[in-house]
């Protein structure tokens, strides 16, 4: 295990950035082709994740957490079930996925809104953790998110740890 690329940026350019850059420009220079990469939350995007996944390499990167509020439930509180295509809450409640308007189509292609049922959440007992949304609480998934959720099922495993410490 060795580093085959390191690059210093400034800070206006984030790190997660210039990721696939270093591992494709590797690739070619060494002309190897590795079997997994490993990284901190700071490169584990969807975006960075997708691109190393489709390319028939492990991602064995801490997934990139967003600031989210404090003491509320956050997505990876939130099941997906692709075969139904909705998301279960952890009162046991479906995000189920929206229609897209006319506007939207264009401008976030790739992207579902999963949402509860507002009378759903009005009444749950867990409301204060989740949602202070009139019209309930809200996921929006990309069409990435099929890569990262491997990754996910993955963190806990055994070969999974093993290649983040090796790092």
């Amino acid at each position: 295990r060795i580093i085959l690329a390191a690059l210093v940026t400034p800070y206006e350019v984030s790190e997660n950035r210039p990721m696939l850059d270093l591992l494709w420009r590797s690739c070619f220079r060494w002309r190897i082709w590795p079997h997994h990469v490993t990284g901190d939350g700071k490169y584990g995007t969807a975006e960075n994740v997708a691109a190393v996944e489709q390319a028939n390499v492990r991602a064995f990167v801490w997934l990139h957490q967003s600031g989210g509020r404090p003491n509320i439930f956050g997505r990876e509180d939130f099941t997906y079930d692709p075969k139904e295509d909705v998301y279960v809450c952890p009162a046991g409640k479906l995000l189920r996925p929206l229609g897209k308007t006319k506007g939207e189509e264009e401008e976030c292609e790739g992207v579902t809104t999963y949402r509860a049922k507002a009378s759903s959440c009005k009444t749950c007992q867990l409301r204060a953790r989740c949602t202070s949304n009139k019209l309930g609480r809200g996921l929006t998934r990309d069409s990435l998110e099929e890569y990262v959720d491997r990754v996910r099922t993955c963190q806990g495993t055994e070969p999974y740890q093993k290649a983040l410490r090796k790092r």
